[in-house]
């Protein structure tokens, strides 16, 4: 199968997922195949079953399944989708995706990028990528994702990913980090409604439950819907390629 086309083939397989349904472990799983790239460096595990070694990377102080789009000249795979275009006022974002990846020395192996999103908008946007569609129970999800990922920063950087402007969303934020250097995804969504913990927590199950539906009700633009019960990664083995044995370390 072609990767995205523009100046050059992009071989992308997009995990789309709700937050905290295990985006990064099942692209993890998904790298012990033969067609898929690992991004191994000690950041992320030299293989995808093993963790990183080093503590360069908050994230996996939450959750040791996360890993960063990382290639060999230490230059990095830049986001997609919601979790970059926050920063645009547009979306612009998508040109500036292209002109990185552009410039980037690839290899021959599809490229996993975690999104959430849903299956159709992400269709749209790379019309012959391999889209895999994790679903997962919402409310299982919620309570996975209070307690691991809205702890995440949001102080990133993203260099060369966002524009020479601020958008309302950095605004605030920018606003927000001033009060508090450390606040977290969490903090940030109280400060923006004024709001308590308690109404966050409800916010968060509306919205992965919205999330969870509309991923269900545009499966058929993935090419690979699954849940966690009944995943069995060697139905995928014609698809992507020899799978090592060792994801089992990862089930």
């Amino acid at each position: 199968m072609n990767g995205v086309k523009t100046i050059k083939n992009y071989k992308i397989l997009i995990i789309n997922t709700t937050q905290g349904s295990g985006g990064h472990r099942l692209g993890r799983i998904i790298s012990c195949f033969d067609n898929v790239y690992w991004y191994s460096h000690p950041n992320n595990g030299i293989y995808p079953w093993k963790f990183g070694t080093t503590r360069e990377i908050v994230e996996i102080f939450f959750t040791k399944y996360h890993y960063d789009r990382m290639l060999p000249d230490n230059s990095v795979i830049p986001l997609i989708g919601s979790r970059i275009e926050k920063y645009w006022d547009n979306q612009r974002w998508f040109d500036n995706w292209h002109k990185i990846m552009e410039t980037k020395s690839l290899p021959d192996e599809y490229l996993t990028i975690v999104a959430h999103d849903s299956p159709q908008y992400l269709r749209n946007l790379f019309p012959t990528s391999l889209i895999v569609n994790l679903l997962e129970d919402p409310v299982t999800a919620t309570e996975r994702h209070l307690a691991l990922s809205v702890n995440y920063r949001i102080n990133y950087k993203f260099k060369d990913q966002i524009p020479a402007y601020k958008s309302k969303w950095v605004l605030l934020k920018d606003e927000l980090l001033k009060i508090n250097p450390s606040a977290t995804e969490k903090d940030l969504w109280i400060y923006k409604n004024n709001s308590n913990e308690n109404d966050y927590k409800k916010a968060i199950l509306e919205e992965i439950q919205d999330k969870y539906n509309k991923n269900i009700k545009e499966q058929d633009y993935a090419d690979i819907t699954l849940c966690w019960e009944t995943f069995n990664p060697r139905e995928h083995e014609q698809l992507l390629g020899n799978l090592d044995l060792k994801y089992k370390e990862l089930i």
